[in-house]
């Protein structure tokens, strides 16, 4: 006889088939996270771009001033002192358009390499700007409590673990067997009407009943197992709400150091333009100049450094509502 039914099979078979489900969630969210490191690759490989135009735009103005320094001093109106430092001042200039250049082919490496694509013809753009779903805080949570994949695969998990303590009480129910039984006679030449053999099919309701310790046993360490999975899905969902809010307030922190970097780059970059036109008046030393190039230049670094970190808040924040990058950021 074989078994047509058994009820621990089912429980095993729906408890494989939801683990079979968290696999894939778990999978998803493997992913996503890869995509996610691609995008942030992407947003820092621009930065190091932008960062070496805003060197090489230094350096044009370190030239400028290097050269109408070197006239003054020729019309007898400026110290050599004045000449080497500006003439230092464009060295370094210089100097850090080279750092800048190797920064940048350092960080299109890496995107190239996480994004499994050739360093040989890599160009970039910047994308639009990247809109947050979700209304309100209490929305986004709902969102990335339904739309991560990591969750989802700890509610798989724990489905699984409910249906394999199922699965191990099923053990003790009754089996359904398909048996059958096959009689042969001899052979008897006057007996012509008798078939040779004869078979019987039949379905019975077979239940052996087992010791009650082993079974006892595996149900409690099955439910230990669920306990444990159900305590890590309640324990990440908990989590989500202070990721969710955590990465809200480093994205508008982060906005608003955007929008005071960009107010002190445009007062030192007003600031620079006018003392150039005050040095070539006569009306500002070249010292005064080079402080105030040095002042521009730290303005636009620290500009290009809070885009750099607004960009990756966005995509911190997206990561955890669990949003498809690619519905995002894909051309």
């Amino acid at each position: 006889s074989v078994p047509l039914v058994a009820p621990s099979d089912i429980g095993d078979l729906v408890a494989a088939a939801r683990s079979m489900r968290a696999q894939q969630e778990a999978s998803a969210a493997t992913r996503s996270e890869v995509l996610f490191d691609v995008v942030r690759a992407y947003y820092e490989a621009l930065s190091a771009q932008s960062a070496t135009q805003v060197a090489e735009a230094s350096a044009e103005v370190a030239r400028t001033l290097e050269d109408a320094i070197g006239r003054r001093k020729a019309a007898g109106t400026e110290t050599q002192i004045e000449v080497d430092r500006a003439k230092g001042d464009r060295i370094e200039a210089e100097g850090e358009v080279q750092a800048a250049h190797f920064v940048a082919l350092r960080a299109d490496l890496s995107l190239a390499h996480a994004a499994c694509l050739p360093l040989e013809g890599l160009e970039l753009a910047f994308p639009q700007r990247p809109s947050i779903p979700g209304a309100s805080s209490e929305a986004r949570v709902d969102l990335a409590r339904v739309g991560r994949p990591d969750i989802r695969a700890y509610e798989w998990a724990s489905l699984a673990a409910r249906s394999a303590v199922h699965a191990e009480a099923l053990t003790l129910a009754p089996e359904l067997q398909l048996g059958w039984r096959t009689r042969y006679r001899v052979y008897d030449p006057e007996d012509l009407g008798t078939p040779p053999h004869r078979w019987n099919v039949m379905v019975t309701l077979d239940w052996e009943l087992p010791g009650f310790i082993e079974p006892a046993a595996e149900i409690a360490a099955a439910r230990a197992e669920q306990r444990q999975a159900d305590l890590a899905l309640q324990r990440v969902r908990r989590e989500t709400e202070l990721d969710v809010r955590s990465a809200e307030i480093e994205l508008e922190a982060a906005q608003a150091a955007v929008v005071v970097a960009r107010e002190r780059d445009a007062v030192a970059a007003a600031n620079l333009a006018a003392g150039m036109i005050l040095y070539d008046q006569g009306m500002a030393t070249g010292l005064e100049v080079s402080t105030l190039k040095a002042e521009r230049d730290a303005s636009a670094a620290e500009l290009l450094g809070a885009e750099l970190g607004r960009d990756l808040a966005e995509v911190d924040l997206l990561e955890e509502l669990g949003v498809d990058p690619l519905d995002v950021y894909a051309p």
